[in-house]
């Protein structure tokens, strides 16, 4: 995890999640629907993360460097996902769109030991639609109304950059801690090895 942490970046412009058809603006109700991400090497795993309105991210889906997928609670397949990984590419198909899919996706890499985390696409259902009018679930925020809940990007950036230095800094606090007690602990038995040596005067 540590690792992990050396770095986090946000490749936007280059690494994204699209409808993977072109056409499509926005999900129906019950409608197959499959995002893709790319571009994606063949050598890092991918995983797939959905994040709610409210700014609460759920992990869907890990595919590793041999295409393996592992879904929530490692599981080996998934009721309402099925990912993939192809040449270039990660796709993610929820089988039958509802309310608890809606939100914001994302596709995240780890490689060269940083965390690379993709532009989002929103999936919500239309509003006014029959499930907008009668769900109380998460909805979209209207535009130019910015949701009170949904963390700003410099907020989950100190929240990443605060996580990270823990893992980083304790350790390492650790380290020249034990490293400090050898020290002192070896001056401690050097002097007394050489009150010991010495000589007592006649």
């Amino acid at each position: 995890l540590s690792a992990g942490c050396c770095g986090i970046q946000g490749q936007r412009g280059m690494f994204a999640v699209r409808f993977r058809d072109s056409r499509t603006t926005q999900p129906l109700r019950g409608q197959r629907l499959e995002l893709e991400c790319r571009p994606v090497d063949n050598d890092v795993g991918v995983s797939w993360i959905k994040q709610e309105p409210g700014g609460t991210l759920h992990f869907i889906a890990f595919i590793n460097t041999l295409s393996r997928v592992t879904y929530k609670q490692s599981e080996p397949t998934s009721t309402r996902f099925e990912a993939a990984k192809e040449s270039g590419s990660s796709r993610l198909l929820v089988k039958s769109f509802s309310e608890q899919d809606q939100g914001t996706y994302f596709c995240l890499i780890n490689k060269n030991q940083m965390l690379h985390f993709s532009a989002g696409q929103d999936a919500f259902l239309p509003e006014g639609g029959p499930l907008a009018r009668t769900t109380h679930g998460p909805q979209r925020p209207s535009p130019g109304v910015s949701s009170s809940l949904s963390p700003s990007p410099a907020e989950t950036s100190k929240g990443l950059d605060f996580t990270c230095s823990i893992f980083v800094w304790i350790p390492l606090a650790c380290g020249c801690l034990i490293c400090l007690i050898a020290l002192v602990i070896t001056v401690v038995l050097c002097q007394s090895k050489g009150l010991r040596l010495t000589p007592t005067p006649q």
